[in-house]
């Protein structure tokens, strides 16, 4: 299983290297960036327990996407010491530009089964990756398909 999950998944991040490529930022940048901007407020600490990243590697991402003007940092409202994130209207239109691409390339790479299995394989990702033993789990669930999402 795990050779046929780690096949699907370089299937996957390659195409959405080659899309992000287009606006200049990585797949993990792009990540952070869409859900910095599905999630205005969140903090750095719940993106990259969201993400699977340790803080540390984390760090230059943010700095990226700060510098790139993608995204703004602003004191957060409940915790003085966090910061709280938020995509810029540049930040937006990124995002709003490249995630109908994103769409295209998944829909193209299960473009082989039916309705009914795609439903099926989202839905038993969605499960393997909520079993506690699963790197990640305590991160936010999401609403859609990409992966978590955080409320503000």
């Amino acid at each position: 299983m795990t050779y046929w999950l780690r096949r699907a998944s370089h299937r996957l991040s390659q195409a959405h290297a080659l899309a992000a490529e287009r606006l200049n930022l990585k797949p993990y940048e792009f990540a952070a960036l869409s859900l910095i901007a599905g999630n205005p407020g969140i903090t750095s600490s719940q993106l990259s327990t969201a993400l699977g990243m340790r803080k540390p590697n984390f760090v230059g991402v943010l700095r990226d996407l700060e510098s790139a003007g993608y995204v703004v940092r602003s004191v957060h409202a409940e915790d003085g010491r966090a910061s709280a994130l938020r995509a810029t209207p540049t930040g937006f239109a990124a995002v709003a530009r490249l995630s109908p691409l994103l769409r295209q390339v998944e829909a193209e790479s299960i473009a082989g089964l039916t309705s009914r299995e795609s439903a099926c394989l989202f839905r038993l990702l969605r499960k393997v990756c909520s079993e506690p033993r699963c790197p990640g789990s305590s991160a936010p669930r999401s609403n859609t398909q990409q992966g978590p999402r955080v409320s503000p």
